[in-house]
């Protein structure tokens, strides 16, 4: 989408240069030939950044899901601080295992933190644990990756549509550039 994006920009830039320019009958005939996508181009640039990226401005729901995940990676970072003031033989900070936030326990102190394993390290000398404090975190943080996630992907499909509805203009656009 973002090569797309980068063509309707080459389209509309050629096109303005053509029309502001003295030229000849040829250049003047192809300026014609080629279609007014500003309005296109600026629909894109809201919605995808210059790298493909997906920008918070590309909706509403987007950007109040992207607050969300931050707010809720906060709190879990918060609570898992906390739990390493509590016990101060935890040295390690926190890590992901299983796309979840959890301590590294050392596997003789496991008792000492309640919590899940979610996984053991390749020594099994730690263990790595989801305190029961921040499951519930974990799993709102999981809710909210997954609604910016599929706010992603219904603002990359509105683009998809975009291009799939104005398809054999921007090629036919695309032939006057290569002309």
């Amino acid at each position: 989408l973002a090569y797309l994006v980068s063509l309707l920009r080459r389209i509309a830039e050629t096109r303005a240069a053509l029309l502001a320019a003295e030229c000849g009958p040829e250049l003047a005939r192809l300026a014609a030939l080629l279609p007014a996508v500003e309005h296109l181009v600026a629909y894109c640039d809201q919605r995808l950044g210059p790298d493909g990226e997906v920008p918070d401005t590309a909706s509403p729901q987007l950007a109040q899901a992207r607050a969300g995940r931050e707010r809720h990676r906060h709190a879990i970072i918060g609570a898992l601080e906390e739990v390493r003031r509590q016990h101060r033989f935890l040295q390690a900070p926190f890590t992901l295992r299983r796309d979840r936030y959890c301590l590294p326990v050392p596997v003789h102190d496991r008792q000492a933190v309640p919590g899940l394993v979610l996984d053991v390290s390749a020594t099994a000398a730690t263990v790595f644990v989801e305190p029961f404090a921040v499951v519930e975190l974990n799993n709102a943080l999981a809710e909210a990756i997954a609604m910016a996630r599929a706010a992603e992907e219904q603002a990359l499909a509105e683009v998809a549509a975009v291009f799939a509805r104005h398809g054999e203009e921007l090629q036919r656009a695309a032939g006057v550039l290569a002309e």
